[in-house]
């Protein structure tokens, strides 16, 4: 599928059909069959787009993408042009639904040994306080037994997972625990992930032009500081401050970085911008 920088317009350009996965060394070779097609009927290619599947993962690898703490490298060398870059891109609401899954899953977190666990248990008490209450006298009246019991069906939808990391179920647990709820005591590390994550999504889901990434924006410190979390979480697990199973997935944590390390990048940002504006004055013409 082919999406404009700079408009609406999206186009689906290929379909391959494989009796079994396609293994990452195909699945490299069709990106950039794919680029090269692309560009040679006049459109500019600036990154790909990715779920977090393991193939992708390893196909990262082989375009030689560097996810590291001290090795950062989210792009490759365009195949028909050795001056230019193709960035590679986590899919963001694929990449929320996994941070949940993931905190599903094994039913806690840590960020370090010194913080308190961040616990899906919570969210399940949330909801069974806040159900006894009726219509508008509800804190997070979205809130639904579907969000905290998932199944294989519910697992898969983006919305439930956007839904429980929102800053109203922060503020829906920081309410209860304020009069008294003795069930949520130590919930303060869940209600912060819970912030981070929202406003996480936030940002890397922006829809208007208007809302674009800018250096120095708020919303470009929120991924600073988020990218920086990220990394101490990591180095706690190679510094066996917590276990691995109080991280997230190693697929997840590096499409996680990716993401916001590649829009975070502001000369790569003003380039892009620049060229979209200078194309928009060309098609005026």
């Amino acid at each position: 599928m082919f999406q404009s920088l700079a408009s609406k317009y999206t186009q689906p350009v290929a379909v391959f059909a494989s009796k079994n996965p396609v293994k990452n060394e195909e699945l490299a070779k069709l990106v950039v069959k794919a680029i090269a097609y692309v560009e040679n009927i006049g459109a500019k290619i600036y990154g790909v787009i990715v779920d977090g599947a393991k193939t992708n993962t390893a196909m990262w690898s082989l375009l030689n993408i560097k996810i590291c703490n001290h090795d950062m490298k989210t792009w490759f060398t365009h195949p028909l042009d050795n001056e230019r870059k193709v960035f590679m891109f986590s899919d963001t609401p694929h990449l929320i639904k996994n941070v949940r899954n993931r905190l599903y899953n094994k039913r806690r977190l840590r960020i370090n040994s010194k913080a308190n666990y961040i616990e899906w248990k919570y969210f399940e008490i949330l909801f069974n306080l806040d159900r006894n209450h009726v219509g508008n006298l509800r804190a997070c009246p979205k809130l639904s037994e579907r969000h905290v019991k998932l199944d294989n069906t519910s697992k898969m939808r983006v919305r439930l997972a956007t839904q429980i990391f929102s800053n109203s179920v922060a503020h829906g647990l920081a309410f209860y625990k304020s009069h008294g709820c003795d069930e949520l005591a130590g919930c303060e590390e869940t209600i912060a992930f819970v912030k981070r994550m929202n406003d996480m999504f936030d940002v890397l889901n922006r829809k208007s032009p208007n809302e674009g990434l800018t250096p120095y924006s708020h919303d470009f410190k929120i991924l600073k500081d988020s990218l920086q979390w990220l990394q101490e979480w990591e180095s706690a697990v190679h510094e066996e401050d917590i276990k691995a199973d109080e991280f997230l997935t190693k697929e997840t944590a590096i499409k996680v970085v990716t993401a916001i390390y590649d829009r975070s990048v502001p000369l790569s940002y003003r380039q892009i911008r620049l060229q979209i504006s200078a194309y928009r004055k060309i098609e005026s013409r």
